[in-house]
């Protein structure tokens, strides 16, 4: 009898340590609601293309931008995902991460589509000539180590503007003072004057209204302190001073 039970114990013992852990049903379960709560994404509900009407002259860039909103109420710039058309190519054209270009004057439907989801811009291209170049601010002042953004301003024959910072070219004409990102951001690298000019395109531009700005950096030697001026439209040099015609002396016998 001892025996018996020792081994009624022992094979009930062997058949719960083995039915225990192996319950397949709930494994299934628990791992398939783990992959299905992790697989479900938000659902791209639509897409809004900012600035909705933009208005910009023929020969210039404009930026889009692309905003898709999810059903969770998330949003996600989309600007380098969707696929960007225009219904009038010959009056504007747009690019992949949705950097417009005027061709003509005219109106064209700008169209951004991922999958079935698609939002649009009603963009007018015009005819207006750029004027002048401005760049703010005028009449900055930086300590050496420091930096500012500068912005240039493209005045229009319609009296319309448009921001140019990023289509003008930047330069400085002493790099060794004052340096100029090709974004506009200035730095500030030792004391000294410079003269900071934004250009656009290889024809001559006119010449703008300089202003001073006077810089509080200061170096180890003494030295007056002078000032590097911000310059709006390309081409504005400094002055240079004709030289003195020599004098003629006539002798008399």
């Amino acid at each position: 009898m001892l025996s018996l039970r020792t081994s009624v114990v022992l094979a009930i013992s062997i058949i719960a340590a083995c039915s225990t852990p192996s319950s397949p049903e709930a494994e299934v379960d628990i791992t398939s609601g783990a992959e299905t709560a992790a697989a479900t994404p938000a659902v791209l509900l639509s897409i809004a293309v900012t600035p909705a009407r933009p208005t910009f002259a023929a020969g210039t860039d404009a930026q889009l931008i692309a905003t898709g909103t999810y059903g969770d109420a998330t949003t996600i710039d989309l600007s380098a995902m969707v696929k960007w058309s225009s219904s009038g190519p010959t009056i504007a054209t747009v690019g992949e991460t949705g950097v417009m270009q005027g061709v003509a004057a005219g109106n064209a439907t700008i169209t951004a589509r991922l999958g079935t989801i698609s939002g649009t811009a009603n963009a007018t291209v015009t005819a207006a000539k750029l004027t002048t170049i401005e760049v703010t601010p005028t009449n900055p002042s930086l300590a050496v180590g420091t930096t500012l953004q500068l912005t240039a301003t493209g005045v229009f024959s319609d009296h319309t503007t448009q921001d140019f910072t990023t289509q003008v070219k930047w330069a400085s004409d002493a790099a060794g003072h004052v340096q100029v990102s090709k974004e506009g951001l200035v730095t500030a690298v030792a004391a000294g004057s410079a003269t900071i000019k934004a250009f656009r395109g290889r024809s001559r531009e006119r010449r703008g209204s300089r202003r001073p700005a006077r810089c509080s950096r200061r170096s180890r030697s003494p030295r007056p302190r002078r000032a590097w001026r911000v310059a709006g439209p390309c081409h504005s040099q400094r002055s240079a001073r004709s030289p003195t015609p020599p004098r003629r002396i006539s002798r008399h016998r």
